[in-house]
């Protein structure tokens, strides 16, 4: 069931007219009660294929953070990507993907916090995430300072996602975060990985940041 103790003045497209919105479950419950459809925040799967091809086999142990109503798993499970766990705060949201992928029932939807995640160590070979560190940034001002709580939130997310990664398996972010602001954040000693960062578009461009895990 929704949380209904918390509405939010939306615009016509859905957007909160508070961007403080993005960071709260309520929020995302009352889009995906509203929004039933799939939809993909930056890049869809044909767009990032080519990349994600260089890391990711169909044997992996795939793990799909902050999942949202996007398109990518579906098709990557087309593709043959068929072990890949989706995590998401929204139990609306959970529960409408489930319904939408019956057909699959080897993907797994879970809902799940990105900052305190239920898996065991070293579970995954590749974990990706694609727009949720944004969403935790939303309401900063500045991209130049970042407030501590912000901090904070994506340096447990990181912490996270490093614990659940197998020694040498992948990390890969999706944003419009430029590197001079976004790798401060993310390349940090205690994750244990090596950053490298590829991007996206022609004209306005998206960036894919490599975090691979140092082996043991």
């Amino acid at each position: 069931m929704a949380n209904n103790t918390t509405k939010f003045q939306l615009e016509e497209d859905l957007t909160p007219t508070d961007n403080s919105a993005y960071k709260t479950r309520e929020y995302w419950d009352q889009r995906y009660e509203l929004d039933k459809g799939l939809y993909d925040w930056f890049k869809n799967y044909t767009e990032l294929k080519k990349i994600l091809d260089r890391y990711i086999k169909p044997e992996h142990d795939i793990l799909n953070v902050g999942c949202g109503n996007s398109e990518l798993s579906g098709k990557m499970h087309e593709e043959g990507f068929h072990q890949i766990y989706n995590i998401d705060f929204s139990p609306v949201l959970i529960d409408d993907m489930i319904k939408k992928h019956s057909s699959c029932s080897d993907m797994k939807w879970l809902v799940m916090d990105a900052m305190q995640m239920d898996f065991q160590d070293k579970k995954f070979d590749i974990v990706i995430e694609k727009g949720t560190i944004d969403a935790l940034m939303c309401d900063q001002t500045s991209a130049w300072e970042v407030s501590d709580d912000v901090a904070t939130s994506v340096g447990r997310m990181c912490s996270e996602i490093s614990r659940v990664l197998k020694p040498n398996g992948v990390f890969i972010s999706i944003t419009f975060a430029q590197p001079h602001f976004r790798k401060k954040l993310i390349d940090k000693q205690q994750y244990n990985w090596d950053l490298s960062t590829e991007t996206i578009g022609d004209f306005f461009h998206y960036y894919v940041y490599v975090m691979k895990k140092k082996g043991e």
